[in-house]
C-alpha cells in the first residue's frame, strides 16, 4: 500500500477516518459504536467486543476490489471478547496502516469496558515511521445487559445482524490516545442505541468531536426479513453525506453491500462465524453444568451455569439453579475448611496418608484449590514412603492369610495412588478369596440352619451375600431361613408354655433356662423377659449354694474353683454384689500371692542363687505372663549363670518337654560359645521336637474338628498358639471352630 507521505514527520494535526472504509461502518455513517459487534470493533470501540458471543472473522473491500480491513475475534465467558484487526485509514490525502488488538468485558449488569492498542505505520522504506496509540471505550446499558442470544433475533438463527445487541445503551470512546510522542490528534465519540423490540428497527445516534469541531450522525437498521436487513445513515443532516446498505444473512455468513454518497463509492464486506453458534455454546454450558451437578461437582457446575448466564441472563429457572448451586458450594467451602484443618492436624502428628486423603477430598470438591494442591506436592515424597510401607503391610497380611487387613491396606493405597503397581493384581486375588470366604460363611450358615438357629443362619447368609452377591444357594437358603424363623416363633410359644409348666412344678432353674432359650431365639420375646425377671427371687437358692461353695474354696486357697463358682453366680445375676466383691478379693489374693512369689524370687536373686531365681521368676510368670519386670529379672539371672549350668538347665528343660525354654537357653549358650556342638545338637532337636509337638496338637485339633468336637479342637489349637502365636492355620481353624461352636452349642445355658 502506497502511503502518501513525502518524508516529513506525520503532522500532529492529522485526523484519519477510523471507519477504515469498512462496508457496514460506512453504511451506518459512523454511528456504529453500539451496533452489532464484529472483529473490526477493535479499531473503534473495543468495549463492543464484550457483546460478542462467538468467534468471527470479517473483512471488507472497496470498489477497486482491494482489501481495506480484516479481523478475527473470539469470546470466552470468563475473559470477555478478544480481537485483532488490520486496516487502512485515510485522512483524505494520506493513508495509514494499522494493526489493532482489543479486549472488552462486561463488568456489571449496567456497564462494559474495553481497551485497544494500535500499532501504526506511515511512510515507506526510508521515510517510514511507526508509533503506538490506544483507544478506550465504555458502554452503559442501564436497563440490563446484552439481549439473551435466544431472543436477539427472535426465532431466527441469522448471523451478525446489523441490529444493536442492547435494548438501550450509551457509549463513550476516546480514540488515538498517544503512547509516546504525539503524532495523531485524540478524538472522542459518544453514541446511543435504541432497540424497542426483538424484531423492531435499531436507531443509532452519535456525536463526535475534536477540539471545537463536533458533528453528529444518525443511523437506522431495519430487519426486513429473517435473512435480510437494510440500514442507512446521515451526517449533520446533510443528504450528500448519507449512505445506504443492505445485509444478507445466513446461519454462518453475513454479506454487506453499501454505497456512500459522500465519496460515491460502493463497498462490500463479509463476516464468517467460526465454531458453534451462541445458542449452541449456551446449550453446551447448560448441559455440562447439569451433568456436573448430577455428578455432585457443584463448584464446576456453578462455573458452567455462570457461563450460561452470560448467554441467557434473563432465564428465571437459571437464577433458582444458581442460588441452589451457590448454597451447595458454600456448604462445600465449610467442609473444605474443616478438612484442611484436620489435614493440618494430621500433618502435625505425621499422619501423612490421612492428611493426603483429606486433601484429595478437598480436590474432589475444588480441583483448583491451591493449598490442597501445594500440600499434596509437598507430601508426595513422604507419601511414597508410607504407600510403600502400606503396600508391604498388605502383601504381608495377604501372605499370612489376614485378607481383611490386606484388602483394607490395598484399598487405602488406591485411594491415594490409583495406579499403584500390582495392587489391582492382589485385589483380584482377594476377590477370588472373598468368593471362597463367602462359601465358607455360607457353609457356616448351613450349620446354623441345620441346628435351627435361624437368626444366626440369616446373619451368615447375609454376610456371605455381602461378599458374593450372586451366590445363588445363599439367596435360596436365606429365604428358607426366614421362613424357618417364622416357624420358630410358633415353637417359642410352645417353649413358653412348657416353661410355665416347669415353673408350676417349682423347677425354677429349668424354667429360667427355657425362658433364656426363648430369648436366645428371639430377644424381643417380652413375655419370656418378664418371667425371667419374676423368677429372679426363685433362683436365690441356687445362688446361695454357689455362694457357699465359692466361699469355701476361697478359704481353702483354691482360687480357680472359687473363681468358677462366683462366675456362675454372675452369669445368672450379673449385678450380684457379693460375688463381684469376692471376685475383687480373688484379684487381691492373686496379687498377694504374686507379691510373695516375687519377693521370694528377688531374695534368691539377691543371694546370687541364679538357677533357683530363674525358676522362681518363672513361677511368677506362670501366674502373670505379662509381668515385664519378672521377664527382665529372669533374663538377668540367666545371664549370670555360667555356661555349664546354663547348658545343664537347658538339658533339664529339654528332658521335661519344655522345648521353648530349652531353645532359649541353648541360644544363650551358643551366643557365648558358637562352637558348642552339644548345644547346637540340642537346639536342632528341640526345634524338631517343638515342630513335632505343634504338629501333634494341630492334627489333634483337626481330628476333633472333623468329629465336631469344637471345644477340644479349640483347646488343641490354643496349645499350638501358646508355642507359636503366629501359626496361621491354627488361628484360622480356631476361629472357624468358634463359629461352629456358636452355631451348634446348646441353647440352654446352665
Amino acid at each position: 500500500m502506497a502511503l502518501l507521505l513525502t518524508g516529513a514527520r506525520l503532522p500532529a494535526q492529522s485526523l484519519f477516518d477510523n471507519d477504515g472504509r469498512a462496508a457496514r461502518l460506512t453504511g451506518l455513517g459512523g454511528a456504529h459504536l453500539i451496533a452489532a459487534p464484529d472483529p473490526l470493533a477493535t479499531a473503534w470501540n473495543p468495549a463492543l467486543l464484550s457483546a460478542l458471543r462467538e468467534a468471527q472473522f470479517a473483512l471488507s473491500i472497496d470498489q477497486a476490489f482491494t482489501l481495506s480491513s480484516a479481523g478475527a475475534a473470539g469470546f470466552w465467558p470468563a475473559v470477555g471478547g478478544v480481537g485483532a484487526s488490520v486496516m487502512k485509514l485515510s485522512d483524505g490525502s494520506r493513508e495509514l496502516e494499522r494493526l489493532s488488538l482489543g479486549w472488552g468485558k462486561t463488568w456489571a449488569p449496567f456497564f462494559s469496558l474495553g481497551l485497544a492498542l494500535h500499532g501504526n505505520r506511515a511512510g515507506r522504506e526510508a521515510d517510514e515511521e511507526t508509533f503506538t496509540t490506544a483507544t478506550a471505550g465504555l458502554i452503559l446499558h442501564p436497563f440490563g445487559g446484552r439481549l439473551p442470544v435466544s431472543e436477539e433475533l427472535g426465532s431466527h438463527v441469522a448471523f451478525n445482524s446489523p441490529l444493536s445487541p442492547y435494548r438501550f445503551a450509551l457509549a463513550v470512546q476516546a480514540s488515538d490516545i498517544a503512547l509516546g510522542d504525539r503524532r495523531l490528534r485524540t478524538y472522542y465519540k459518544s453514541s446511543m442505541a435504541l432497540r424497542p423490540g426483538t424484531r423492531a428497527p435499531s436507531l443509532f445516534a452519535s456525536l463526535e468531536w475534536q477540539d471545537d469541531d463536533p458533528f453528529s450522525r444518525l443511523g437506522l437498521a431495519v430487519p426486513v426479513l429473517p435473512n435480510f436487513a437494510l440500514y442507512s445513515s446521515i451526517t449533520d443532516f446533510k443528504s450528500r453525506r448519507s449512505a445506504v446498505g443492505l445485509a444478507l444473512l445466513s446461519e454462518r455468513y453475513a454479506f454487506d453491500l453499501t454505497y456512500s454518497f459522500a465519496d460515491e463509492r460502493l463497498r462490500g464486506g463479509m463476516s464468517l462465524r467460526l465454531g458453534p453458534s451462541p445458542v449452541s455454546r449456551a446449550q453446551q454450558h447448560y448441559e455440562e453444568g447439569t451433568r456436573l451437578a448430577e455428578a455432585q461437582n457443584y463448584r464446576a457446575a456453578l462455573r458452567q451455569m455462570r457461563h450460561y448466564r452470560v448467554y441467557e441472563p434473563e432465564d428465571a429457572k437459571l437464577r433458582q439453579l444458581l442460588r441452589a448451586l451457590a448454597i451447595k458450594v458454600d456448604s462445600e467451602d465449610r467442609q473444605i475448611q474443616k478438612l484442611i484443618g484436620e489435614a493440618r492436624a494430621y500433618e502435625h502428628k505425621h499422619w501423612y496418608i490421612s492428611a493426603a486423603l483429606n486433601y484429595l477430598q478437598v480436590l474432589k470438591m475444588d480441583r483448583r484449590h491451591p493449598h490442597a494442591r501445594s500440600r499434596l506436592a509437598v507430601l508426595q515424597p513422604r507419601l511414597d514412603i508410607y504407600l510403600n510401607q502400606l503396600y508391604t503391610r498388605g502383601v504381608q497380611a495377604f501372605e499370612e492369610g489376614n485378607y481383611e487387613v490386606a484388602h483394607k491396606a490395598f484399598d487405602n493405597v488406591l485411594l491415594v495412588r490409583p495406579n499403584y503397581p500390582r495392587v489391582e493384581s492382589y485385589l483380584a486375588q482377594l476377590r477370588e478369596l472373598r468368593v471362597k470366604q463367602a462359601e465358607e460363611i455360607f457353609l457356616r450358615g448351613l450349620g446354623y440352619y441345620s441346628q435351627k438357629n435361624y437368626r444366626k443362619a440369616i446373619s451368615a447368609f447375609e454376610e456371605a451375600l455381602s461378599l458374593s452377591p450372586q451366590h445363588e444357594e445363599a439367596l435360596a437358603t436365606l429365604e428358607k431361613a426366614r421362613a424357618g424363623l417364622e416357624q420358630q416363633q410358633k415353637q417359642n410359644d410352645q417353649l413358653f408354655a412348657q416353661a410355665q409348666r416347669w415353673q408350676q412344678r417349682q423347677q425354677y432353674l429349668t424354667a429360667y433356662n427355657l425362658y433364656r432359650q426363648i430369648l436366645n431365639n428371639d430377644p424381643d420375646y417380652e413375655a419370656a423377659r418378664r418371667e425371667i425377671q419374676a423368677l429372679q427371687g426363685r433362683i436365690d437358692e441356687f445362688i446361695a449354694v454357689r455362694m457357699q461353695a465359692g466361699e469355701r474354696a476361697f478359704q481353702q486357697g483354691d482360687l480357680a474353683a472359687a473363681a468358677e463358682h462366683f462366675q456362675a453366680i454372675l452369669n445368672m445375676s450379673p449385678g450380684h454384689r457379693e460375688a463381684a466383691a469376692y471376685r475383687q478379693r480373688l484379684a487381691e489374693a492373686k496379687r498377694t500371692r504374686l507379691e510373695g512369689l516375687m519377693r521370694n524370687a528377688l531374695s534368691l536373686f539377691d543371694a546370687r542363687l541364679w538357677q533357683r531365681a530363674v525358676e522362681a521368676f518363672e513361677r511368677v510368670l506362670d501366674l502373670d505372663p505379662t509381668n515385664r519386670f519378672a521377664v527382665s529379672k529372669r533374663n538377668e539371672a540367666l545371664s549370670m549363670i555360667n555356661l555349664k549350668d546354663l547348658y545343664e538347665q537347658g538339658e533339664r528343660y529339654y528332658n521335661r518337654g519344655q522345648f521353648l525354654q530349652a531353645m532359649e537357653l541353648f541360644d544363650r549358650v551358643l551366643a557365648r560359645d558358637p562352637n558348642h556342638a552339644e548345644a547346637k545338637r540340642y537346639l536342632d532337636n528341640a526345634q524338631r521336637q517343638l515342630n513335632f509337638v505343634i504338629e501333634q496338637h494341630f492334627n489333634r485339633g483337626l481330628s476333633h474338628y472333623a468329629n465336631e468336637d469344637y471345644d477340644n479342637a479349640i483347646k488343641e489349637w490354643d496349645r499350638v498358639l501358646a508355642l507359636n502365636p503366629d501359626h496361621a492355620q491354627s488361628l484360622q481353624y480356631r476361629e472357624q471352630a468358634r463359629q461352629k461352636l456358636e452355631a451348634l452349642q446348646k441353647l440352654i445355658t446352665p
